[in-house]
């Protein structure tokens, strides 16, 4: 006898005592787990009940024929695999059952209970197979399912991420006009001089810029500025020190301190440095007076 788990589970339908006996007697010696019923209703209250693998069914029987008993079990327990039992079968019946999907057509009386024992294994082991298909199958519904899950959350977060794109290069665009208009529009007429500017950072936004300060006596201050990196953190910078240079103006209008170049410098280092930025800060100037 075979494991507990492995035993086929086996229903017996006929509306004959002596059937239904012989049956019994075959499948217990065989260690299946049976079942037995004498009619259609009977059977169909034990199929609702449990799972069988085997169903064996008398062809003709009173209220409901064995035809419409596979029929109504396989749409409780798609797949149980079906076999007819028949005296008095004819080729029409026959037809019917295979197109019932009836696993095998068995003739009554049964002589040869050997031969029967081994259908009733291969009727099994289709049964087996039919289960572990469709668990399969199952099983591969389920990972599809989770697959276009997962597929949908991530078209989603790439949705999100393309949109936060859209909005940082717009934002991006929106900085570089910003900071292209810090830079001197037109120059200073200084006689003998003419002033020329272009810019045209590598990235959207960048720490390199330059200026004119208006001194006293018709002179005027060149600088040309570059903080090291690029980016958004180069850029503020870049409009730290133009403010920097633009408060200390407007604080003190005679701009002793843009009168030379090195109290300039030694001006904006302080200023940067009183600042207190969490990361170095490296800015490289040239700073010039032209008289």
């Amino acid at each position: 006898m075979s494991a507990s788990n492995d035993r086929l589970r086996v229903l017996v339908v006929d509306d004959e005592e002596s059937i239904l006996k012989v049956l019994s007697a075959l499948l217990q010696h065989r260690g299946d787990d049976y079942a037995t019923a004498s009619s259609g209703m009977e059977a169909l209250s034990l199929i609702e009940q449990r799972d069988f693998d085997i169903l064996i069914t008398d062809l003709y029987m009173p209220v409901m024929n064995g035809l419409e008993l596979i029929r109504r079990a396989q749409a409780v327990r798609p797949e149980i695999v079906a076999m007819i039992l028949t005296g008095l079968g004819t080729t029409h019946d026959t037809i019917a059952a295979i197109k019932q999907g009836v696993y095998d057509y068995i003739e009554k009386p049964l002589r040869d209970l050997q031969s029967f024992s081994l259908v009733i294994d291969r009727a099994g082991a289709r049964a087996r197979l039919v289960r572990e298909r469709n668990r399969l199958m199952a099983d591969l519904q389920r990972q599809n399912e989770r697959l276009e899950a997962s597929l949908h959350s991530l078209n989603q977060a790439y949705d999100r991420l393309l949109r936060q794109e859209e909005r940082l290069v717009a934002d991006l665009r929106q900085a570089q006009r910003m900071q292209q208009s810090l830079l001197p529009a037109r120059f200073p007429h200084v006689p003998g001089l003419d002033f020329y500017g272009f810019y045209n950072p590598c990235e959207a936004l960048g720490g390199d810029f330059f200026g004119l300060i208006p001194l006293r006596d018709g002179r005027v201050a060149v600088y040309l500025a570059d903080v090291a990196g690029h980016g958004v953190r180069a850029a503020m910078v870049t409009v730290i020190v133009r403010e920097l240079i633009h408060a200390e103006r407007m604080l003190h209008p005679e701009g002793h301190v843009f009168e030379h170049p090195a109290t300039a410098l030694a001006f904006l280092n302080q200023a940067l440095r009183e600042e207190e930025m969490d990361d170095p800060l490296h800015v490289t100037m040239a700073y010039a007076v032209a008289d």
